[in-house]
């Protein structure tokens, strides 16, 4: 076997990515700008969506069907924890520019909270 077959083998088997219908994902900031474009094109592929919203009524009617909206908060750790619960592949699309005080360190604790 050549290092170039090793690599192809080794590559192959390691990179373990979402695959439609199989796969849960969780996406985050779904009621975005980019996560509001990366909701429809997952759907379309055939993935297995969950979205975490602070206002779930807001993102609903924006779904499809088979997309399952949860509320929560990557603030809320245990409201994450839940949503994160059975997901495979998980997209971290949320900023907090409208949050009171330092946006900074709010992003800074949602994303702490999310890894």
């Amino acid at each position: 076997m050549s290092k170039l077959d090793t690599m192809s083998s080794s590559q192959s088997t390691a990179n373990t990515t979402a695959t439609p219908r199989a796969s849960l994902i969780l996406l985050t900031g779904a009621s975005g700008y980019i996560g509001g474009r990366l909701l429809p094109s997952l759907e379309q592929q055939g993935y297995r969506l969950r979205c975490l919203a602070r206002h779930p009524e807001i993102l609903r009617p924006k779904v499809g069907p088979s997309t399952e909206v949860v509320a929560g908060d990557v603030l809320d750790r245990p409201s994450l924890d839940s949503a994160l619960r059975g997901v495979d592949v998980a997209y971290y699309m949320v900023h907090s520019m409208r949050s009171t005080g330092s946006f900074e360190e709010t992003d800074r604790k949602g994303a702490r909270n999310f890894s």
